[in-house]
């Protein structure tokens, strides 16, 4: 597995997810990795949602409200176009854990994404789909 963590929850807030089905939104333009990544999260429980294109992530995640949003920084462009996607979710769900994904993503745009408030990143050429599963169980301290 290779991916970057970066803790951030209250225990308050952990007993009360801990009780409900999780929400995902999958913001992934590859189709084929969005229907594998839904299989993976579907089988393990979680309620999961797939936008395919950034005008309509952004208006679905301020009505939606998920708990997790998979950011696949193939999404944009550039760099600063991932962090600005990171701000506004965060601005409209403040308590949002953002997990990027990504091939080969340069460490000066991680720390970017760390900066902006990721929770988690993912590099695909070493890690596997079912990874997403861990890293979602961790950050709300599930088996």
């Amino acid at each position: 597995m290779s991916y970057m963590f970066k803790q951030k929850f209250n225990i308050s807030d952990l007993v009360d997810l801990q009780q409900k089905q999780l929400f995902v939104v999958v913001a992934e333009p590859i189709t084929d990795l969005a229907a594998l990544y839904k299989r993976y999260l579907s089988q393990s429980g979680f309620v999961v949602n797939h936008h395919s294109d950034a005008e309509s992530l952004h208006a679905a995640l301020g009505v939606l409200q998920p708990d997790v949003l998979l950011l696949s920084s193939q999404q944009y462009e550039k760099v600063n176009q991932v962090v600005a996607a990171v701000k506004k979710a965060l601005e409209q769900n403040p308590k949002l854990y953002i997990i990027t994904v990504g091939f080969d993503t340069p460490s000066d745009h991680l720390q970017q994404y760390m900066n902006a408030g990721i929770a988690s990143h993912i590099n695909r050429k070493t890690s596997r789909p079912n990874d997403v599963v861990d890293i979602i169980h961790t950050l709300f301290n599930q088996e």
